[in-house]
């Protein structure tokens, strides 16, 4: 569970035909005074040469910032504190790996090439931090959907990356009763391997391009999967780091991916 974070999570459903448009220095002290044996003041010695400026071997402090810098909390489900989000109006400044069929259609990213693959559109790099949180809206569509995903660390080149995965979100491939699962897997172009995962939860969804919210959240090596308001995952990943270079996810949804709304917040 979380460490330092408590969120408070709301989200809603929505369909894709309904979709509405969116979204001080210090001070300088006065030169003192001495008094000499017989009463009479003395001013001290001025200690700056002709030039105006003190000698070579007088040592001066450099100037203390006293300012408190106050440690205020984020919230990760306020898109007034995220560091980005899009409403997809076009695909403009996104790249993408792999073999995917990726484009934006009224405002909805979307993705259907079907056949086993993975492919990632990307966008910003964040750069590394303890705590961040990464959202979407999710949707279907028709049958034969295998595994939405959003990704963090990604290394474009090299076709290397992070993913929190939601697997088979129709239960079209029965691989799990109940149906659908959360993962955490570290993947080399379409090899994945599954760091953690929890199938606990039913996870399934309709394919009628209803929009399902959900979030990642990391603190440290603590990681949260909210889906639809609902904790469906939080097991600790070693050697988990990010946001980094971030993006999306699709393999295998022959009927159609849809995403919306993609937010990242970093602390």
């Amino acid at each position: 569970m979380w460490l330092v974070l408590s969120l408070v999570y709301a989200c809603q459903e929505y369909n894709i035909t309904e979709k509405s448009d969116d979204l001080e220095p210090p001070q300088n002290q006065p030169e003192g005074e001495t008094e000499l044996p017989n009463g009479e003041p003395s001013t001290e010695p001025d200690d700056t040469n002709d030039t105006g400026e003190a000698p070579s071997d007088t040592a001066t402090a450099p100037p203390v910032d006293t300012a408190i810098e106050e440690d205020t909390d984020i919230s990760f489900d306020d898109t007034a504190d995220a560091e980005y989000c899009t409403p997809f109006n076009d695909f403009d400044g996104w790249n993408f790996i792999g073999d995917g069929n990726w484009r934006v259609e009224n405002g909805i990213l979307v993705e259907n090439r079907s056949g086993f693959y993975a492919t990632v559109a990307y966008l910003h790099d964040f750069s590394n931090h303890q705590r961040f949180s990464i959202e979407v809206s999710t949707a279907f569509n028709g049958t034969l959907n295998d595994f939405a995903g959003i990704v963090f660390n990604l290394d474009a080149a090299n076709n290397r990356y992070w993913v929190a995965r939601w697997e088979d979100p129709q239960g079209d491939y029965n691989r799990y009763a109940p149906t659908g699962r959360m993962e955490v897997s570290m993947c080399y172009g379409q090899n994945c391997n599954v760091l953690a995962s929890d199938d606990q939860f039913d996870l399934t969804f309709p394919s009628d391009g209803t929009f399902a919210t959900w979030q990642l959240n990391v603190d440290g090596e603590a990681v949260e999967i909210l889906w639809e308001g609902q904790v469906v995952f939080s097991k600790n990943v070693s050697g988990i780091s990010g946001p980094g270079l971030v993006g999306l996810y699709s393999n295998d949804n022959d009927g159609g991916i849809f995403y919306d709304n993609f937010c990242v917040w970093t602390d």
